[in-house]
């Protein structure tokens, strides 16, 4: 067993669930003598920034103290990029009922560092929802309330870049080495960059619209197995995945889309 401490979008449960991280315990933690910062890039531009924690006296981090089983820490460094993005230290913590304690933070690597930005309203609203829900101060509750956010794109609806794409089944579409879905289109992932260094592998082979919806400032709502089941999702949801096609066109090969139960596939695999 190993205590861990969230800032950034782990302050949410529901969020580091999504990772396939369960811990056994949560409560309302304090980082002391660290400030939180926003200086690195997410791996997708119009995200804007990502938290990260940086020395500061005088300064305090306020954040989600789990109790996680031995097998989670593998985990967790995957999803955090260790070695890539961030580096893993050992630091004390202190709880809201007053104990001390030893936690793993991730703080970012010197050469993933970048000018201090903005989050995304979407991240700044994971914190904020997440440190609700776990009883945070209303001083630092506001703190994040106020954040100011990087601009939201504006991409327009998304049209595939193929005029006659091909179809393809689920089947095929994830048969394929080095592709992802989501939204029911289909990407080969071989010209990611090296800023995708800690994305692609958790890609690969999947069907990850439920992953990123599930990453939303609302991925606990309960709604959502049955909109993903029914196809149909509200107008937040669907800009939301809209802007990540956008975003995956310009950062992957788009390859085609996937047939509708009912239609035959054209794709040759």
């Amino acid at each position: 067993m190993f205590h861990y401490f969230g800032y950034g979008s782990n302050l949410s449960w529901a969020g580091l669930r999504s990772k396939g991280v369960e811990p056994s315990s949560a409560e309302a933690a304090v980082l002391r003598e660290w400030r939180l910062a926003f200086n690195i890039n997410h791996p997708f531009a119009f995200e804007g920034k990502v938290a990260n924690v940086v020395p500061a006296i005088g300064h305090e981090v306020h954040g989600a103290l789990y109790a996680c089983s031995d097998e989670c820490l593998s985990t967790l460094d995957e999803f955090e990029g260790l070695g890539l993005y961030y580096d893993r230290h050992l630091l004390e913590v202190k709880t809201y009922a007053g104990e001390c304690l030893s936690a793993h933070v991730y703080v970012g690597l010197t050469g993933m560092l970048s000018d201090e930005g903005r989050p995304s309203q979407r991240y700044r609203s994971l914190l904020y929802s997440g440190g609700i829900k776990l009883g945070l101060s209303a001083i630092y509750l506001e703190q994040l309330a106020s954040l100011a956010t990087y601009p939201a794109p504006n991409f327009g609806p998304f049209v595939p870049p193929l005029r006659d794409a091909p179809l393809y089944t689920v089947a095929q579409a994830l048969g394929l080495p080095g592709h992802t879905v989501i939204a029911g289109h289909l990407f080969d992932l071989s010209s990611a960059g090296p800023h995708q260094q800690t994305i692609v592998p958790l890609l690969e082979g999947r069907d990850v619209t439920q992953f990123f919806l599930e990453r939303m400032h609302n991925a606990d709502d309960l709604s959502l197995p049955e909109a993903l089941e029914a196809g149909s999702f509200d107008r937040e949801r669907r800009r939301y995945l809209n802007d990540y096609l956008h975003a995956f066109t310009s950062e992957y090969r788009y390859v085609g889309r996937i047939a509708d139960d009912d239609t035959k596939s054209d794709a040759s695999v």
